[in-house]
């Protein structure tokens, strides 16, 4: 089941039914899972007392692991012990930029707007206690985690663990010792706390604070006993959640489970925690939106197997933002979405139309791999089934008799030298699932 992955632009509202995606996940073309990569490691910063920017370089501190590097450099084995200094503020570090260059989007005013969950699990905005304000004041200290002592310059080390074989790359990271200020319209928030902003990349910083309950009472369940702040901040921009906690060791930031989750910004995106949005034009670590969707449409047309049809489809972009993530540094791989929309047509025309769809590829080092697209509707109205696929493309009759629901599916994407995918629509019922209509295709990449 978790290679089936529906992009919430298209889903119906009334969510997904345990009953169709078993079936479709046994009567559906099988596709591989999309890849993707974990985001990095943000802990819960104590309030301390910070160093000063201009004092002496620091003690060994403890090294943080990072993702491990797709194809990471040989390196002898040996282990990593960070060592932690007081970089000038024009200091040019391995993360590609000095600390003032990256103040100049970090730093200052955030102003977001907050979309609240409702009982039903949507997200919607409460015009009198959505803008939130966040304001990120000069920072009383600026440390660097130098993660390799034999050769400061390289920017990770790559440690052995002896009794797994397994190699963890452990990266530099700049930590900013800030005081965070947030406020809401209302004035049931407004706090200032001191926190460390961590980054391991020239265009991604994140921290987590915790905030005070009573800010909140009206919204979480009676046995709350924590809320934080997890934020992003980007030079694209910022995206973060307001989670809640049950119990003092219930929350882990590597993977917060949907319904913890109580607020979220920005309130017209959807981007995962540890993502954050990017508008069409903006070419987040090289990565282009336009680019992207020249590669798909140089494919066109595709043959499709066992048809002496071929297949034209076209993609363009919306309006609708992206996701990125940046929460590693840009020589690994990292996950990029964002919606298009697709035209289809076959050559004996049994497939006409088109729909929104989700585009999502990896890139490292500013190189781009191949886009892979996606889309799901779930048909739980059997009374208009046909007119939706119909609207999708599929022109061929279909008969929906006998279904309590359908899911319509399309999916592309690379493997090796081919670009394959498929269309299809699986009828389910309380007892079984079948497949009405399928097409397949598979295609030399150029």
């Amino acid at each position: 089941m978790g290679s089936l992955r529906i992009p919430r632009h298209v889903q119906h509202r009334l969510g997904f039914p345990i009953a169709l995606l078993a079936a479709a996940c046994t009567t559906a073309e099988q596709q591989p899972a999309a890849v993707d990569t974990a985001s990095a490691t943000q802990e819960p910063t104590s309030e301390t007392t910070p160093s000063d920017v201009r004092g002496p370089d620091a003690p060994d501190a403890t090294p943080q692991l990072a993702p491990q590097l797709a194809a990471p450099p040989t390196s002898s084995a040996h282990t990593c012990t960070s060592s932690e200094r007081t970089p000038a503020l024009d200091d040019q570090t391995t993360l590609g930029a000095s600390p003032s260059e990256m103040l100049q989007w970090l730093g200052g005013e955030h102003h977001e707007t907050l979309a609240w969950r409702d009982p039903s699990g949507d997200f919607t905005v409460d015009p009198a206690a959505s803008r939130l304000e966040i304001v990120v004041e000069p920072p009383t200290a600026v440390r660097l985690l130098v993660s390799n002592s034999e050769d400061p310059s390289t920017g990770f080390c790559e440690q052995v663990i002896p009794s797994y074989g397994d190699r963890l790359t452990t990266f530099d990271e700049l930590r900013f010792d800030v005081r965070l200020r947030a406020s809401l319209p209302d004035s049931r928030l407004n706090v200032a706390l001191n926190t460390t902003l961590r980054a391991t990349a020239s265009d991604y910083a994140a921290g987590w604070v915790e905030l005070p309950l009573e800010a909140f009472s009206e919204r979480l369940p009676a046995d709350a006993r924590a809320v934080f702040l997890r934020l992003g901040i980007s030079p694209f921009g910022g995206a973060g959640q307001l989670v809640v906690s049950r119990a003092s060791n219930d929350v882990n930031q590597d993977f917060i489970p949907q319904e913890k989750i109580f607020a979220r910004f920005p309130a017209d995106s959807d981007c995962r925690p540890g993502f954050v949005p990017f508008a069409a034009g903006d070419q987040p670590r090289g990565v282009s939106v336009a680019t992207a969707l020249e590669r798909l449409n140089a494919l066109d047309p595709l043959t499709l197997n066992d048809s002496p049809a071929t297949l034209s489809w076209s993609f363009s972009a919306t309006q609708g933002r992206g996701c990125a993530e940046l929460g590693g540094p840009a020589r690994i791989a990292s996950l990029f979405s964002f919606p298009a929309h697709m035209s289809l047509h076959s050559s004996d025309g049994q497939i006409d139309g088109g729909s929104d769809v989700s585009i999502s590829l990896t890139a490292r080092a500013g190189a781009m791999g191949m886009p892979s697209v996606g889309a799901a509707v779930v048909l739980d109205d059997m009374t208009t089934a046909a007119a939706t696929v119909r609207d999708f493309g599929i022109q061929a009759p279909l008969d929906f008799s006998g279904f309590d629901s359908a899911l319509l599916r399309f999916s592309s994407e690379s493997q090796a030298d081919l670009v394959v995918g498929s269309l299809s629509v699986t009828g389910v019922n309380a007892r079984s699932g079948a497949t009405l209509y399928s097409v397949i295709w598979s295609q030399q990449r150029s």
